[in-house]
């Protein structure tokens, strides 16, 4: 299993965690986890898939508000081979500005878009959202 490259859970609405095993397949290059909206837990050491190319889901802390067995913003660091589009969910769970800066989304070069959702507590949903485009001179 090993050589698993494509994982396809796209609108999978009962999965609520990932295994941390997902981790141990090295050469993942596509983990498609978009509207998984009952996923709670997201493994640590996902930064080990440095072969990922197209991961378009990413939430950070789910599951316990930065909790330690759920992925931090820092494990998207090695990922640079990531391509297209990336949604980053649960920003509000940042607790520490060294994460964001170890993620190191400037050196993403196959990044075409970044959007970045967050929870500010005042229960509307529509102002959380931030998109970006990614041109070359923008980085």
């Amino acid at each position: 299993m090993t050589n698993l490259r494509y994982i396809d859970l796209y609108c999978c609405k009962s999965i609520t965690q990932l295994p941390s095993s997902i981790t141990k397949l090295q050469n993942l290059h596509t983990l498609h986890l978009s509207l998984c909206k009952s996923l709670e837990n997201f493994p640590v050491n996902l930064g080990k898939l440095t072969k990922l190319t197209t991961l378009k889901y990413f939430p950070v802390g789910v599951g316990g508000k930065g909790s330690p067995s759920c992925a931090r913003l820092r494990e998207l660091h090695g990922l640079n081979q990531l391509s297209g589009e990336l949604r980053i969910e649960g920003l509000e769970n940042v607790r520490d500005a060294r994460d964001a800066e170890q993620a190191n989304l400037k050196d993403k070069p196959y990044l075409t878009s970044l959007q970045f959702d967050y929870d500010d507590g005042d229960g509307d949903d529509d102002d959380d959202d931030e998109n970006y485009s990614l041109a070359s001179n923008d980085r």
